[in-house]
């Protein structure tokens, strides 16, 4: 049987040493197989718990705190602005490349062009 000294086997026979290696490597993943097993087991049986298929309600619908629908309101404006102004500005971005790259604009010429219709459209967009 060969000897652990350290962290290297030692021993006349070379298979006797891959033999023991072979076998430790073994139960180390058993064991490892088994903790994980028994996590996945123990995570499944609290989500059983917290969890039930078809829960009756009887009481109101809306329950928790209360609505607060100036503030819905708000964020439904902001999005709708970011995305009409997003909207504006990739577009102007667009048609100032197509100019630059097209045509005998330039680089300054396109970014005065790209500025000037970002102006425009955000005052047509009011």
């Amino acid at each position: 049987m060969p000897q652990l000294r350290g962290r290297v086997f030692v021993a006349n026979d070379p298979r006797i040493v891959y033999a023991e290696l072979k076998d430790r490597s073994r139960a180390c993943a058993k064991a490892a197989h088994g903790w994980i097993k028994a996590d996945r087991r123990r995570r499944y049986r609290g989500i059983l718990e917290n969890w039930t298929m078809a829960e009756h309600q009887s009481g109101p619908v809306e329950t928790g705190a209360p609505m607060d629908y100036s503030e819905h309101e708000k964020t439904y404006t902001l999005f709708i602005n970011a995305t009409k102004y997003g909207t504006l500005f990739c577009v102007a971005l667009l048609i100032a490349m197509a100019a630059a790259f097209f045509t005998t604009m330039g680089f300054f010429s396109s970014f005065v062009l790209f500025i000037l219709l970002n102006v425009a459209g955000y005052f047509m967009l009011r």
